[in-house]
């Protein structure tokens, strides 16, 4: 393979992997309110643990409340609360007891007249900073 072809090669690799990160980065979507204290953000890789429907046998305070939407079918509950920890450490908070998931039904109708509907997941949740 030629350098000239390889840098093409390299090049079209590249812009591929950056549209996949683009699209899949469009599949979530993420909200945070504080409704606490300030605390800093937390660093990306910081550990959140994830109460579902139950709380910590820590005291703890309220910092915010977290939501995040799989907006695409394929969105599943890891993905749609990997982006609930993001909030969670944008807030500066520990970890998140999720309170609320479900899902909604999108119907559309396309050019051609076809019917399309899809599922959107939803979970909301409380952001807790352990004291």
């Amino acid at each position: 393979m030629t350098a000239t072809k390889r840098i093409w090669t390299q090049r079209i690799a590249l812009t591929s992997l950056l549209l996949a990160m683009t699209v899949m980065a469009g599949c979530l979507q993420g909200k945070a309110i504080r409704t606490g204290n300030y605390y800093p953000p937390k660093p990306h890789n910081a550990i959140v643990n994830v109460y579902m429907d139950t709380s910590p046998n820590l005291p703890y305070e309220e910092v915010g409340i977290v939501s995040a939407t799989g907006t695409e079918w394929n969105a599943d509950l890891v993905d749609v609360l990997r982006t609930m920890k993001r909030q969670v450490r944008a807030l500066g908070a520990d970890a998140v007891i999720v309170t609320d998931t479900w899902y909604t039904e999108e119907f559309h109708i396309d050019n051609k007249g076809n019917e399309h509907s899809h599922e959107k997941l939803h979970a909301t949740g409380i952001a807790i900073k352990y004291l």
